[in-house]
């Protein structure tokens, strides 16, 4: 059971205990990772998921928009949804290994669920970028140099950041 009170804080016992069941559940997962590739691009696009949610009710905070639990619920949907087209793309793969008759697939199926999770992990990625921006402020230093850079050369946008470069530097040596 899981307490989101302040009393729930304060309780030593029970914060040492989810600790060491978050510990012994990341430890079973990075055991399970070692031994299935696959297993670790799951284990990062949760991972990312978890972030995107962390980032996008901060990013909800610094815009004053109220945090309610319809607007928290979308992010379960949003990983039914990633669950679901992971287990499309295992179908398909299955399909073809049942298709062959001998089990073996050749040329690009065999990474299909791989091109699938790393899709996922990049709008996860993008989205996390695009929260923290807002949540740190669209003109603080660390989204204007660091956050915004990162995410315009993840998303293609190399030009327009480019211009906005070009259009602030003018503006500096105009003053």
């Amino acid at each position: 059971m899981v307490y989101l009170h302040s009393d729930w804080m304060t309780d030593t016992a029970t914060i040492l205990k989810g600790t060491g069941i978050g510990t012994a559940v990341t430890g079973a997962v990075l055991l399970w990772s070692q031994e299935n590739p696959l297993a670790a691009l799951i284990l990062m696009l949760f991972v990312l998921a978890l972030a995107d949610w962390v980032t996008g009710v901060a990013k909800a905070q610094r815009m004053g928009v109220e945090v309610v639990s319809a607007r928290l619920k979308t992010k379960l949907i949003e990983l039914g949804l990633y669950c679901a087209a992971i287990a499309a793309a295992f179908a398909v793969v299955i399909i073809a290994q049942a298709a062959t008759g001998s089990g073996m697939v050749s040329g690009i199926l065999p990474y299909v669920m791989d091109v699938v999770i790393i899709a996922l992990c990049y709008v996860e990625l993008v989205s996390i970028l695009e929260n923290l921006e807002v949540a740190l402020g669209v003109d603080s230093m660390a989204s204007v140099y660091v956050v915004r850079p990162i995410r315009k050369l993840l998303t293609f946008q190399l030009k327009t950041w480019e211009r906005k470069i070009d259009e602030v530097t003018r503006e500096g040596e105009a003053k």
